[in-house]
């Protein structure tokens, strides 16, 4: 079989044998020289399971037609939106906990969760993909329930006051937009010479105005930058990949936080992957979600359901969310070739 219908298996595998390199650096080589071993043994128990859960979803996906995965999915999105939405009016109009846990935080949605991404993360892409759904509706009642549901997911996600849901919302929006755009040119030149243009003339834009981005993107990221709190983590990030490089340090926090000896997460996919597993980890990751665009482009929706995800990879940390990569193997195994869902039957 080759790796593009085992790639998160291989992901995966490549990844924690580069987080190992890493942990053998610092402990052993380096004699510990970042983190602590328990929170180190916390991350390695979280990989291995997100490990085992792809492998044994794989093995799974690969011999269903992509029309069951497709009705799973649906499936997924029906129950989940149903339970958010009940969630979301049992807060606000019966009582703000339930089962002993409280369903919001300092008045923002957030059930079962003191971490606004655990929650907002989930979310992101679902009214993308209830819009797919709604597009392959036949019945007026069922196209209503999808449009009603995915505005009203928009709405909670929202409610989650949560900066970087409404970035993934918006770059969602216009990852469809343009992607659509770009999908009713015929001639595939065309499209060559059209990108070759927006590129040119964003770089030139970027490079002319260059200092007024530069002062937006950083007033606005302190002015969601609680306490400042991420830039510290972010500065001590960058310092720490310096310092190692190619190797990393590998599984657990290394972000050095008010002390030398308090450690925190990077709350940056590619800064961890980098901390933990160094240059070649980040390079797999690159490669990897470079081979998962060129899937996810195969179906408009499902790309701009894995740019929110993206977002989210860029400000927080997406490498123990199971639930994201449960959601990014079965969109890629529903674009798989006909042919490949009915291999071992022997039908070609």
């Amino acid at each position: 079989m080759s790796i593009s219908h085992n790639l998160f298996s291989v992901f995966w595998s490549i990844f924690i044998f580069f987080t190992f390199i890493g942990f053998i650096n610092n402990y052993i080589i380096k004699n510990h020289i970042s983190g602590t071993l328990e929170t180190a043994l916390v991350d390695i128990y979280a990989y291995i399971f997100v490990l085992f859960t792809v492998i044994t979803l794989n093995s799974f996906f690969k011999d269903k037609s992509s029309s069951f995965l497709l009705s799973s999915l649906k499936k997924i999105y029906v129950l989940s939106s149903t339970l958010l939405i009940l969630l979301y009016l049992y807060a606000n109009f019966v009582s703000t906990s339930l089962f002993g846990t409280s369903l919001l935080y300092y008045n923002s949605f957030r059930p079962f969760a003191t971490n606004i991404h655990h929650i907002s993360m989930f979310i992101a892409p679902l009214p993308f993909i209830g819009t797919k759904f709604l597009i392959q509706a036949k019945s007026r009642i069922i196209k209503l329930f999808y449009l009603s549901t995915a505005i009203f997911l928009v709405y909670i996600a929202l409610e989650t006051n949560s900066t970087k849901v409404e970035l993934a919302l918006i770059v969602g929006v216009i990852v469809l937009f343009i992607s659509t755009m770009v999908n009713f040119i015929p001639s595939k030149q065309l499209k060559i010479i059209l990108f070759l243009f927006f590129a040119i003339l964003s770089t030139f834009s970027i490079f002319i105005y260059r200092d007024s981005i530069s002062n937006f993107v950083v007033d606005f990221f302190i002015e969601n930058d609680i306490s400042s709190v991420r830039t510290y983590i972010y500065r001590s990030s960058i310092d720490k990949i310096l310092a190692s490089p190619i190797f990393g340090y590998g599984p657990g926090p290394h972000s050095v936080f008010i002390s030398e000896n308090y450690y925190l997460d990077a709350h940056q996919t590619l800064f961890t992957i980098a901390l933990q597993g160094g240059a070649f980890a980040l390079l797999t990751f690159i490669i990897f979600t470079y081979k998962l665009v060129l899937k996810y482009k195969n179906d408009l929706i499902f790309l701009s359901a894995f740019s929110t995800i993206l977002v989210y990879a860029l400000g927080g940390d997406i490498m123990r969310r199971s639930s994201v990569w449960v959601l990014l193997l079965l969109l890629y195994y529903i674009l798989k070739p006909a042919r490949l869902s009915y291999a071992k039957k022997g039908v070609t």
